[in-house]
């Protein structure tokens, strides 16, 4: 995997900080424009619009084509039927022509008619093959094509559903953070549906989302120098460039793999907090049962000692 440096020029003590300060849970009035859930939606889309875009012209110029071979291959049937209606007629025509004992001259001619209506028959059997193999072909991309265009409308679907499950806290902890993306002009990160349901099963927060993130902004920064770095290989020549593409993907990579285990490591330690939390909110109600239980007894045994006097 590749990660990017975005955050290599802050010092550690700061990146510590970054990572945990305290969750603010109330979202000011002035920043309720990071609840935008469709503006959010977009910005984790935009790979899949755009390649929405694409998939729809070539699904288009795809149909188009299985379209023409249909047509082609319903014209090479109706012609190999007509060849084989002629095959027959002239084998009629032969046998009529030798049941009456006709001109030799003519059976010879009849003959010949028989010997090019088969030929003509096999022609059209050999186009017909051929249009079958292209009908199929153009099947075969339509379908293949249609299908891309159906799981990027579910992707893009899916996304938007599963923002819509996310809390206010998560959305507006998700959309601030990816607003220096979009500035940047980082997009897309490669956040997808599956991504979002990893947030929302991990019930992440905002310390951890914001690691998280920081991950695909990393790579996303590495991966703009490696393409720099190519399109110079290319235009040039220079191996080097190519070289120092592959360095940039490699410490990109390295980069996505640090904040992504920093995100684990904050949801490891959220976890064991409101472990122990659970733990002291048992201890607490085990005691104060064991507290109403004494009170209790003793209030038991006080009725029985006022009976027995």
């Amino acid at each position: 995997m590749m990660r990017s440096s975005f955050l290599e020029g802050l010092g550690i003590a700061a990146l510590a900080m970054a990572l945990t300060a305290p969750v603010a849970h109330a979202i000011p009035e002035d920043d309720h424009k990071f609840l935008d859930r469709e503006a959010l939606t977009e910005a984790l889309t935009v790979e899949e619009e755009a390649a929405l875009v694409v998939a729809e012209k070539e699904l288009f110029e795809a149909q188009q084509a299985f379209k023409m071979a249909e047509e082609d291959l319903d014209d090479a049937i109706a012609l190999e039927e007509q060849r084989e209606r002629e095959l027959l007629d002239a084998l009629k025509d032969l046998q009529d022509a030798i049941d009456a004992m006709a001109d030799p001259a003519d059976i010879e001619e009849l003959t010949q008619d028989v010997a090019d209506a088969t030929r003509a028959l096999e022609m059209a059997e050999g186009e017909t093959i051929a249009a079958r193999e292209d009908f199929i072909e153009a099947k075969a991309s339509r379908d293949a094509r249609a299908a891309v265009v159906i799981a990027l409308e579910e992707e893009i679907e899916k996304t938007g559903l599963l923002v819509g499950e996310l809390s206010d806290e998560q959305v507006f902890a998700m959309k601030r953070k990816l607003n220096g993306a979009i500035a940047s002009g980082l997009l897309p990160l490669g956040i997808d549906s599956q991504h979002l349901q990893e947030i929302l099963d991990g019930d992440f927060g905002k310390v951890r989302i914001n690691a998280f993130l920081t991950a695909f902004q990393q790579r996303a920064i590495f991966e703009r120098h490696a393409v720099r770095f190519e399109a110079k290989a290319a235009a040039s020549g220079d191996s080097r460039f190519q070289d120092n593409a592959d360095a940039m993907r490699d410490r990109g990579e390295r980069q996505f793999d640090k904040f992504q285990d920093k995100a684990d490591e904050i949801g490891a330690r959220e976890a064991a907090k409101e472990a122990r939390a659970a733990a002291q909110e048992a201890a607490k109600e085990a005691t104060q049962s064991a507290i109403a239980e004494e009170r209790r007894k003793g209030a038991r045994g006080e009725a029985k000692g006022q009976g027995s006097s």
